[in-house]
């Protein structure tokens, strides 16, 4: 049987369809081009920022944020903030490779002087070299 058989008989497996096939009419040449694109043509972070997996997921980093005295957060990958909307951190830095969804991001959350955004060219020379090592 075909992939596409079987995926129309998966629940959501249309979707999986027509996403290859954007995929394939479009050029993409790196991550930071496809979350570009996903992000300017209206579409957001991903089905593990929304509902029942974003409410897993903040409860699990709230909890280690507190018990571990946590006091700064960053993340790789911050995408268009809906899982930070759930996130109980003192300070927050988020990196990202789409300007698109950082400026959505720094719209959603201007109010708030504990949290920061960043393009991940803007990130400085000391964190590429640590995020290349190994933490200590």
């Amino acid at each position: 049987m075909q992939v596409k058989s079987l995926l129309r008989q998966v629940a959501g497996g249309g979707a999986l369809i027509d996403f290859a096939r954007k995929i394939r009419s479009r050029k993409i040449d790196s991550s930071a081009d496809y979350w570009e694109g996903r992000y300017r043509d209206g579409g957001n972070s991903g089905a593990g920022s929304y509902g029942c997996l974003a409410l897993f997921k903040a409860q699990f980093l709230n909890d280690f944020v507190r018990s571990e005295k946590v006091q700064s957060v960053i993340e790789f990958g911050s995408g268009d903030g809906a899982q930070l909307e759930l996130a109980e951190y003192p300070v927050y830095t988020g990196l990202d490779v789409s300007r698109t969804v950082l400026d959505v991001a720094r719209e959603k959350f201007r109010a708030r002087p504990d949290i920061h955004f960043l393009h991940t060219s803007e990130y400085s020379p000391i964190l590429k070299r640590t995020s290349s090592s190994r933490w200590t």
